[in-house]
């Protein structure tokens, strides 16, 4: 084989390689475009990704979240209020219904088009907890949480 033949089947290799390449970038690219124009298909899809992908979890909190709690300490069961920092964050499952440790009871109330609540209560014990979410710009984003366990 001479000089040149190898010259011009070594730059075919390279031109098909780097084309390849391009290529899949751009199919990755617009999958990832459409996934953010087409923001949530529904909630109960957004709830899902929401309780098993912990990146996409941490995307979709508005941070600092606040988080609304009853007192120990206070007996007339006036409620506290805190802000929860990203690095204070622990992942939450709304999926599993003894994602909490023990077995409780989910209910999705619908406030209005874009706001949904999610509240969580222990099947035999006090724990109440109640998640806030909005849609803002068709995605869905935890808001607020309110602890009233007792």
């Amino acid at each position: 084989m001479n000089k040149i033949s190898f010259t011009i089947i070594l730059s075919s290799i390279i031109l098909m390689s780097c084309a390849s390449r391009s290529t899949d970038k751009t199919v990755v690219e617009k999958t990832v475009q459409e996934e953010v124009i087409s923001g949530d298909n529904s909630f109960d899809d957004f709830i899902k990704k929401f309780s098993k992908d912990s990146v996409f979890q941490l995307s979709r909190v508005k941070f600092p979240i606040i988080y609304s709690y009853t007192s120990e300490d206070d007996e007339t069961g006036a409620m506290s209020t805190k802000q929860i920092q990203k690095k204070e964050w622990k992942m939450i499952d709304l999926v599993d219904k003894m994602g909490f440790g023990e077995e409780v009871k989910i209910i999705k109330e619908i406030k209005d088009s874009k706001t949904i609540e999610l509240s969580v209560n222990g099947v035999d014990t006090g724990l109440s907890i109640t998640y806030c979410f909005e849609q803002e710009n068709n995605i869905w984003y935890l808001v607020k949480i309110i602890d009233q366990s007792n």
